[in-house]
């Protein structure tokens, strides 16, 4: 047996520990990038806090940080108020901290103060440049404006096939309740780390190579810290997607997480479970379609057969209604002379009637019927007489059987009646 002893784990912390007590007891103030951000219900905030490259955003430093709850309750508002800005992820800050070291928990900091000064963290700046830029080079709406297809059933995949995400993914669509069948094919990349962006990129150009064998590209993920997802807002990975020919959708973080990827994707999902849904979503939608045509062709269909048989009533009532219209006009045709007949008849004996009925009449009055009746027609100068005439005056009187000329002797004026007088509604009439 070897004759070497060793401490115990424990025992080796406590030196750790005994050592950074006794050189780092001093609170520093310390520059350093908020990465994660979380409040606790007992009001204790728990931090992540990272130093990156300025070239490469590699994150080159990392260590937990604790505000406690008297402390955070004081120092959040004062820094809010402060500034105008949320204290919260992305903000790069200058703090103070004392170094502490515990056996389970590891190394940390524990925060006292914050100079509200230092403000916007560099995160939050370069997205905000990187989304600029973006649009200034005029790739940041083309995949949205990309016409999503109708029938997404082939998914390249941009994951890694050991990530949680995938696999939820991968699970939730295959094993729908539609029976729905896909075809997928995993384009493997890192998710995370200083390799992802570069084999994301990689992953997109496996993909650019066979475009024709897919209808969507699926860019799956899951959550992580903020640090974990940085890579979704390097430029040069935003770009290529951007412009990629197929639209591409993206679940690569949980709710509070929207990576400048998401702002340009063609459809933003929040979760790998979310884009699995969404194309379930996109079937489901097209059977609905297929099914409402299917009813309307039935219907169609239906209209038809209702056509072809109106179509056949139409006929038959023309062909009968012909045969009336002939039947008929072979009636008039026979009844119509003999009609007209009748009627010109009647009508013929009824104008003679009255022909015969104006013969009589004009026969009454006829000046020499009534002289033939005992009158006579006196006339002075060939006129009727209307007055009385002088006497002297010669006359001529007109009878059946000739002419008489006489002398007048003597002549009357005829004796005028008396007028009644008109008897008003107050008098009476007394008659004797």
């Amino acid at each position: 047996m070897s004759n070497i002893s060793g401490i115990s784990l424990l025992q080796l912390q406590q030196i750790i520990k005994r050592e950074i007590s006794d050189n780092l007891d001093a609170f520093y103030w310390i520059v350093a990038e908020i990465n994660e951000f979380k409040i606790n219900s007992n009001g204790h905030c728990y931090l992540e806090l990272v130093e990156k490259d300025k070239n490469s955003d590699f994150i080159k430093a990392k260590i937990s940080a604790t505000i406690w709850a008297s402390t955070m309750r004081m120092l959040k508002p004062y820094f809010e108020t402060t500034t105008g800005v949320e204290f919260d992820e992305g903000l790069n800050v200058l703090v103070k901290a004392q170094v502490q070291y515990h056996e389970l928990y590891g190394l940390a900091l524990n925060i006292v103060d914050i100079e509200p000064s230092y403000t916007i963290g560099e995160i939050e700046m370069k997205r905000r440049q990187v989304i600029e830029q973006l649009k200034n080079e005029g790739v940041f709406d083309m995949n949205r404006e990309l016409e999503f297809p109708v029938f997404p059933s082939r998914v390249a995949v941009i994951s890694s096939s050991k990530a949680a995400g995938y696999r939820d993914f991968m699970q939730h669509l295959n094993n729908n309740a539609y029976g729905y069948i896909f075809k997928t094919e995993l384009f493997e990349a890192a998710m995370q780390g200083a390799a992802a962006e570069s084999s994301i990129i990689a992953a997109f150009d496996e993909i650019y190579k066979r475009a024709n064998e897919f209808d969507v590209v699926a860019i799956i993920r899951g959550g992580g810290s903020q640090s974990d997802l940085s890579c979704f807002d390097a430029h040069d990975l935003v770009y290529c997607a951007s412009q990629f020919p197929l639209p591409y959708l993206t679940g690569i973080g949980h709710d509070k997480d929207v990576s400048i990827l998401d702002m340009t994707a063609n459809k933003m999902l929040k979760t790998p479970t979310a884009v699995a849904d969404f194309l379930l979503t996109c079937f489901i939608e097209l059977e609905r379609y297929i099914d409402s045509l299917s009813n309307r062709l039935k219907k169609l269909a239906a209209l038809d057969t209702e056509k072809d048989y109106l179509n056949s009533l139409i006929n038959t009532l023309q062909t009968n209604l012909f045969k009336r219209l002939y039947e008929e006009k072979v009636k008039v045709n026979k009844w119509l002379p003999q009609k007209l007949d009748s009627v010109a008849k009647s009508l013929i004996s009824k104008h003679l009637y009255n022909i015969n009925l104006l013969e009589s009449k004009v026969n009454v009055f006829n000046p020499e019927n009534i002289l033939k009746q005992g009158y006579s027609l006196t006339l002075h100068n060939g006129k009727r007489i209307t007055s009385p005439l002088s006497s002297g005056t010669a006359i001529e009187t007109v009878f059946h059987w000739g002419r008489l000329k006489s002398l007048v002797i003597d002549s009357e004026k005829p004796v005028q009646r008396k007028k009644r007088p008109k008897i008003t509604n107050n008098q009476q009439l007394l008659i004797f």
